[in-house]
């Protein structure tokens, strides 16, 4: 097996992971395939879900392709994601070609990885299984207030996903498909993350910090754990503090509860939560 260190960030799913992916992907010491979600230890053995999957992906990357092309935009970049994700179809669930796709960086890499959110919701078995591939991975989880996480992804799903989706569908009707709901779950995830890696191995921080205004220091942390030159992280513009999404009273605090699990454990876990979710904690008499 190589030397090369890996990383994998494992979500959660609308937690700014793409702009991380995009940050450290433009870092001179990391290499990131050009395709984020490479969904290897999540679909490990499905070849009709991976097929499904990546087939998806193509068509959306075609679609931007299109787009770019009449707007004569960068077709480049996304002439390289649907070249990247061809690739994909050729590692299919082999961990030597997985780790192959995964370690081609150029001279000067110090790190390589992959941003897969799936991957936060997998069975501790699987997630077991990404230390048997790699040899002692970094493992990035960035959290976001699990209300607000799950009333974003309400609304990537009521806009964006099947086209047989009931778009009248309220966020607490919503609440009770596993799918959508089991994402905010970090309790869960943070129980499987600790039966299998040091704590030492994984990095947990919060999207609150990652665009905010103290996102320069959360990026200067991230290249810290990763063992990499912190300096791009100065170029990183700072944020405004994050607001709650817009919400109903009851719908919040019904999901505040649903969640309180989660909420707990990561209030114990790292000592200190940003403010939306110690107000949250605060409505909910938690």
């Amino acid at each position: 097996m190589t030397t090369m260190r890996t990383f994998l960030g494992i979500g959660a799913q609308k937690a700014g992971t793409t702009a991380l992916t995009r940050f450290l992907a433009n870092h001179p010491e990391v290499y990131v395939p050009a395709i984020k979600e490479m969904h290897f230890f999540d679909l490990v053995d499905d070849e009709k879900n991976t097929r499904k999957r990546l087939t998806d992906d193509i068509r959306r990357r075609y679609r931007r392709l299109e787009l770019a092309y009449k707007r004569n935009g960068d077709m480049e970049t996304v002439m390289a994601e649907i070249r990247a994700i061809t690739d994909r179809f050729a590692v299919g669930h082999d961990p030597e070609k997985y780790r192959e796709m995964l370690m081609q960086g150029p001279t000067g890499t110090r790190i390589c990885g992959e941003f897969t959110p799936a991957y936060a919701v997998m069975n501790p078995q699987k997630i077991a299984r990404i230390a048997q591939v790699l040899d002692r991975p970094r493992i990035l989880f960035i959290l976001r207030n699990p209300a607000d996480r799950f009333l974003s992804q309400v609304s990537h799903a009521q806009t964006h996903l099947a086209r047989d989706q009931d778009r009248g569908e309220s966020p607490l009707e919503m609440l009770k498909r596993p799918g959508l709901s089991a994402r905010s779950d970090y309790n869960k995830t943070l129980r499987s993350l600790d039966g299998v890696f040091p704590a030492e191995d994984v990095f947990i921080g919060f999207f609150e910090d990652l665009v905010g205004p103290d996102a320069p220091d959360m990026h200067k942390r991230i290249c810290t754990f990763l063992d990499i030159d912190p300096a791009p992280a100065a170029d990183v513009p700072a944020g405004k503090p994050v607001t709650p999404r817009p919400c109903n009273a009851d719908v919040r605090d019904a999901l505040v509860q649903r969640f309180a699990p989660a909420y707990r454990m990561v209030q114990d876990r790292m000592g200190t939560l940003p403010q939306t979710w110690q107000d949250d904690l605060k409505r909910a008499g938690l």
